[in-house]
């Protein structure tokens, strides 16, 4: 693999207001690459007291994942979908939730409304909630960085990955 001559490499991942939740889902796809690096990244946000944050952006994508494929509108499967959305919902985000995720009101207020209609509960429809724990995601990935061997070595391996990923794509 490498750069071909004359290639360069994309510009490092600067996330902005308007980063989509592609790109967030695509950086950290990069950045959690194998298990062991989740393992790593998880450790330290439990020194942080943040670890829900993993564990929704790993259940959110897996959920986005899994239904962005299935086309089927079966009552049946709209129904898994529903509650497969809900069991993320009363995990994650509902004021009593185990592992209850930071998220502004005005995210939740798009967000939660559609776990009443299974029609509503498409694969985007946590993509929101996603942006935002993305958002705090890089914040404790850049403390990371800045703390741990290991956490510099993490960012540097997935901002080489996303980098590369970014150059094929332009080609």
């Amino acid at each position: 693999e490498g750069l071909g001559a004359g290639q360069t490499l994309a510009e490092p991942f600067s996330p902005s207001s308007t980063t989509s939740s592609d790109e967030w889902v695509e950086f950290f796809e990069c950045i959690l690459a194998t298990n062991d690096d989740k393992r790593i990244f998880d450790e330290y946000l439990q020194t942080e007291l943040v670890q829900e944050n993993l564990g929704f952006y790993l259940a959110a994508t897996k959920f986005r994942r899994v239904w962005a494929a299935d086309n089927t509108n079966s009552e049946a499967r709209l129904m898994e979908r529903l509650q497969a959305a809900k069991k993320i919902s009363e995990t994650f985000l509902d004021a009593n939730a185990r592992y209850c995720v930071a998220m502004p009101d005005q995210v939740l207020k798009n967000t939660l409304p559609r776990l009443s209609n299974p029609m509503l509960a498409t694969a985007d429809m946590f993509d929101g909630c996603l942006r935002c724990t993305c958002t705090l995601l890089f914040e404790s990935l850049k403390r990371f960085q800045r703390t741990k061997t290991a956490g510099a070595d993490l960012f540097s391996r997935g901002e080489q990955m996303w980098q590369e990923r970014k150059t094929e794509q332009r080609q």
